[in-house]
């Protein structure tokens, strides 16, 4: 397999309709930015594809294996946990919670890439090496992020344009897309426990 189909995958594995869990956990991650916080959203999508890679980089080698019961379970927790931080903080961040947004972002990841790493583990038997399909493969995950905020940024940002002349405001937003991340998450959690 040549490597451009590595990052065709790893676009495809984050902006796939299929990959609603990525875009939920994405959409409770910016909920709070706007589009002058860029950098920000930059650097924390930046910290989950960088768990997710090593994640997968520890599962192609066989380093870690993990109950996928357990992933698909942690995966909407992450979320809903996302989701409730939104609710529970300030619109304003201070650099040090920032920084524990970031790491907890990066151990996101690790979950987020654990759920993957089967499928990837497959992929990575038909390359020649793991460099360059899981750096191609992390670079598509990481387009497809920028992609996915970008979508749910401007269309934050339509929203508060058009709503905020009747008193829609960057808070409300933010708790509005937190609670339906939060809603949508919970239930996961729910059959993940019920199945």
């Amino acid at each position: 397999m040549e490597a451009i189909e590595f990052l065709k995958i790893g676009l495809q594995h984050i902006c796939d309709w299929e990959a609603y869990d990525h875009m939920l956990f994405l959409l409770a991650l910016v909920a709070p930015y706007a589009i002058r916080d860029w950098r920000r959203i930059l650097i924390l999508i930046s910290a989950f594809t960088i768990g997710h890679c090593l994640t997968l980089v520890l599962a192609s080698l066989d380093l870690l294996q993990l109950d996928q019961d357990l992933i698909e379970f942690l995966i909407p927790v992450s979320i809903a946990i996302t989701a409730l931080t939104n609710v529970l903080t300030s619109a304003k961040m201070s650099s040090w919670l920032f920084r524990i947004e970031y790491f907890v972002v990066f151990v996101f990841g690790l979950i987020h890439g654990a759920g993957f790493s089967n499928f990837f583990k497959i992929m990575f038997s038909e390359a020649d090496g793991i460099i360059v399909p899981l750096l191609m493969f992390n670079l598509g995950v990481e387009l497809g992020q920028v992609i996915i905020v970008s979508v749910i940024i401007a269309v934050s940002w339509i929203a508060l344009g058009l709503l905020g002349k009747i008193g829609l405001r960057q808070n409300v937003w933010k708790m509005l897309l937190s609670f339906v991340a939060l809603g949508i998450s919970s239930y996961w959690i729910i059959q993940s426990i019920m199945s």
